[in-house]
């Protein structure tokens, strides 16, 4: 008669056995959750992709608008600039005329940067730049040697890599638009300053606010969702400022103090990027 199997290895075997199942039952659920969790990630890539795709695509909008106004406004300002420059006998005095050529050419400035392909400036275009150098030459000139504000300057040397040109126009459009929001017996205080990853341009005005808003409004007015704050010409300069400075990798910010005044930080990369 055959013996019968001790209590203890029958127990034994069927722990053994539930232990299994539970380890598959646990292995399966590990699995399962990680499938989840994969397919929640593509989910969300995919997501992300499309807002990407959709934020480029209003980009490019945007960037194509700003290139076709361009062209529409640069035509009209070389007819005006012709018959201001031709007259002499007007009875304007010659300062006033000169005063209406520089203010025009300034205009033409801002659209001919405007009109520019919003890409990158590539490392053969840049040569090595004195910040100060460049600020100090700028505010030197009309129309921040006329009167009106005047303009106190505080700079370091401090040197970039930068399409020189370029960055003038950026610095000269956005001094111009600060300045023109400053009281004439108040004054700009322009700071150049480094650490070193970056170069900074300060600008510090008794304005009351309206162009750091019209800089915050910017990405909306240019999709058509909000209107332009400011004075005319605003929203046009702060386009041409901050394009400036993403073409050189940096960015363009402002802040506002209702007891300082408005704060403009022009912020450059130092090295050349690889």
């Amino acid at each position: 008669m055959p013996q019968a199997a001790p209590r203890g290895g029958t127990a034994l075997a069927v722990a053994n056995r539930v232990s299994a199942m539970v380890a598959v039952s646990c292995w399966g659920l590990a699995g399962l959750f990680a499938g989840l969790a994969f397919v929640v990630y593509l989910v969300m890539r995919a997501r992300i992709a499309r807002v990407e795709a959709s934020e480029r695509l209003a980009v490019e909008r945007r960037d194509r608008f700003f290139a076709v106004a361009a062209q529409e406004l640069d035509a009209p300002l070389v007819t005006v600039r012709g018959h201001v420059a031709t007259l002499d006998a007007w009875s304007a005095t010659p300062e006033r005329v000169a005063e209406l050529v520089r203010e025009i050419d300034r205009l033409r400035e801002l659209v001919s940067e405007l009109g520019r392909v919003p890409a990158p400036i590539e490392e053969r275009e840049r040569v090595e730049v004195d910040l100060s150098e460049l600020v100090r030459e700028i505010v030197g000139q009309p129309p921040f040697s006329d009167r009106g504000p005047s303009v106190i300057l505080r700079a370091a040397p401090t040197r970039v890599w930068a399409d020189r040109a370029r960055l003038a126009t950026g610095l000269r459009v956005l001094l111009w638009v600060v300045r023109r929001d400053v009281a004439p017996a108040d004054s700009l205080v322009v700071t150049v300053s480094s650490d070193e990853e970056a170069a900074y341009v300060e600008i510090d005005s008794g304005g009351a606010g309206e162009i750091a808003e019209a800089l915050e409004r910017l990405p909306a007015v240019a999709y058509g969702v909000a209107s332009p704050a400011g004075a005319p010409g605003t929203t046009l300069a702060l386009q041409v400022a901050s394009q400036v400075a993403r073409a050189h990798g940096g960015r363009l910010s402002a802040s506002a103090h209702v007891a300082h005044g408005e704060r403009f930080v022009l912020e450059l990369p130092r090295t050349l990027s690889h």
